[in-house]
C-alpha cells in the first residue's frame, strides 16, 4: 500500500493520477468510526491519512459492487448457461440455435447501469421468437440470482441508503410471491425497482454517475491539489472510474498562477449502449494522455486522444 493503480505521481510530468473509486458509493465500503480509527465514506472525500490508518479498507474489502457483480450478474451468467448446456445437447438437431442467448449472457457486464443488464435479459426472454424452455430456464434463474442477492443481510447493509428502502421492498415482494409462479411479473417489478433506483443515484448531487452540473461541480473537486500536491509542481489530475469522458480547466488558487487541468479517461474497452429507435448498439471506447515535456526548450505540453471504434462483428447482434 498504497497500490500503484489507486494514485499515482510524476513530479517531472507534472501529473498526478488517482484511481476515481474513492467518490463512487456503490464501489467504496463506507467504514464507522470505531476503536479508536477514524471512520470514512464518500462525503469526507479524498483523505489518504484516514485511509492508512484504516489500511485501506473501504477499498480492499467487500462493498455494495462487489455483491451486484459477483451475487448477481456473476452467478446468474454461470448458472443459466450451465443450465441451457444440461437442457440442449448439443449433437440433438432438434434443440434450438443457442448462439444468441449465450452471446447476450457473455455481455450482460458490460452494461450500465447494472440494471440495464436486467432489462436487456427479460427483452431478450420476452421475444416471441425466443424458444419456451429457453426462456423459462432463464427468467427462473434470474429469479433465483435476485432473490438469493436480495436476501443476503450484506446486500442491504453495505447498499447505499437512499437505495435500501427499494431492496427491501423488491426482497419482500419477490418471498410474498415465490409461491404464485409468476417469474414474469416478478422479475419486471424487481426490474422496475433497479430502474427508479439507478434514476434516484442519477439526480443525487453527489453521483460521479451524472453529467448534470451539480454533479460536474462534484466531480471536478481537485482536493489532490489541496493537500499541499500544489508543491510538487502538479498541474494535471488524471482520473478514471467514473466513466465519464472530460477534460476541464479549475480555478485553483495558487501563488505561481498556473492552470491547472481536470482530465477524466471514462474509456470502456466495451460498451453497450441504447439506440434512439431501439436496439443496442456496441462500441469500444478508449483514451490516451500524451504529456511532452521538453527540458532542453522548457517547453511543456500534453494532449487527449480519443479513440471510439465499432465494426460489423460488433453489429453481427442487434
Amino acid at each position: 500500500m498504497p497500490w500503484l493503480p489507486f494514485y499515482w505521481g510524476d513530479a517531472d510530468l507534472r501529473l498526478f493520477l488517482t484511481h476515481g473509486q474513492w467518490r463512487d458509493r456503490a464501489n467504496c465500503l463506507a467504514i464507522a468510526a470505531a476503536d479508536g480509527l477514524p471512520g470514512w465514506n464518500t462525503k469526507a472525500g479524498w483523505a489518504v491519512k484516514t485511509w492508512q490508518k484504516l489500511n485501506y479498507r473501504p477499498f480492499t474489502e467487500a462493498c455494495f459492487g462487489d455483491t451486484v457483480a459477483a451475487g448477481v450478474l456473476s452467478t446468474f451468467i454461470w448458472r443459466s448457461k450451465t443450465k441451457l448446456a444440461e437442457a440442449f445437447n448439443a449433437t440433438d438437431t432438434t434443440a434450438p440455435d443457442l448462439t444468441r442467448i449465450n452471446r447476450i449472457l457473455d455481455e450482460l457486464d458490460l452494461y450500465r447501469p447494472s440494471s440495464a443488464a436486467v432489462s436487456r435479459i427479460l427483452h431478450e426472454t420476452g421475444r416471441s421468437s425466443t424458444n419456451a424452455r429457453v426462456r423459462d430456464i432463464i427468467e427462473i434463474q434470474l429469479f433465483r440470482a435476485l432473490k438469493n442477492w436480495l436476501n443476503w443481510d450484506y446486500t442491504l447493509a453495505s447498499a447505499p441508503s437512499s437505495q435500501r428502502l427499494g431492496l427491501t421492498l423488491a426482497r419482500y415482494w419477490l418471498k410474498f410471491t415465490e409461491s404464485f409462479l409468476m417469474y414474469r411479473i416478478q422479475l419486471q417489478f424487481v426490474r422496475g425497482v433497479l430502474k427508479v433506483l439507478d434514476w434516484l443515484e442519477q439526480i443525487r448531487p453527489s453521483s460521479v454517475y451524472s453529467e448534470d452540473g451539480a454533479s460536474l461541480k462534484n466531480l471536478l473537486a481537485f482536493p489532490t491539489f489541496q493537500e499541499a500536491l500544489l508543491k510538487q509542481g502538479f498541474q494535471i489530475h488524471g482520473e478514471g472510474h467514473t466513466h465519464i469522458p472530460l477534460q476541464a480547466e479549475a480555478d485553483i488558487d495558487s501563488p505561481t498562477r498556473k492552470n491547472f487541468t481536470y482530465v477524466n479517461f471514462g474509456a470502456w474497452r466495451d460498451q453497450i449502449v441504447d439506440k434512439e429507435n431501439g436496439g443496442y448498439r456496441r462500441r469500444g471506447i478508449g483514451r490516451a494522455l500524451y504529456v511532452l515535456n521538453l527540458q532542453k526548450q522548457s517547453e511543456y505540453r500534453y494532449f487527449v486522444r480519443d479513440n471510439l471504434n465499432w465494426s460489423d462483428r460488433m453489429d453481427t447482434l442487434d
